[in-house]
């Protein structure tokens, strides 16, 4: 192309520039944060695992939830999106390399603490097993 203009369907464009679209390598607690399939009780009731799907602090169990306004997770919250932008709010959270540490760190805490959110009374034990 050598820096000459392109025309696609009768329109000028200036010169197309080379770009490397590269992978974004996600890890596992990313994947999980961003997909809801980790250790939220929306998760767990989903597949029966849970009689409810609230968290204990009364609010619906979801990845939002916890990395926005739960109070057992307020070391690492973010700002919570207005409702007509969250899905803007997903895709710059899951793009960011602070973010996305700020996401691990979340899911880690949540995963170490097992789930810390709610009540034992929550969970339907005959259909949990441990093989």
């Amino acid at each position: 192309m050598n820096g000459t203009k392109v025309t696609l369907e009768g329109t000028s464009t200036s010169s197309f520039q080379r770009s490397r679209l590269l992978p974004a390598l996600w890890q596992r607690p990313e994947i999980m944060f961003a997909t809801g399939h980790g250790t939220f009780p929306t998760y767990f009731k989903r597949f029966g695992l849970r009689t409810t799907d609230f968290c204990g602090c009364g609010e619906l169990g979801t990845p939002l939830h916890f990395a926005t306004i739960c109070r057992f997770t307020s070391s690492y919250h973010f700002t919570k999106p207005s409702n007509d932008l969250e899905n803007l709010w997903w895709k710059r959270a899951i793009n960011n390399p602070l973010s996305r540490i700020q996401i691990r760190k979340l899911i880690n805490f949540i995963s170490k603490n097992g789930d810390i959110s709610s009540h034992p009374s929550n969970f339907n034990v005959s259909k949990v097993s441990n093989y």
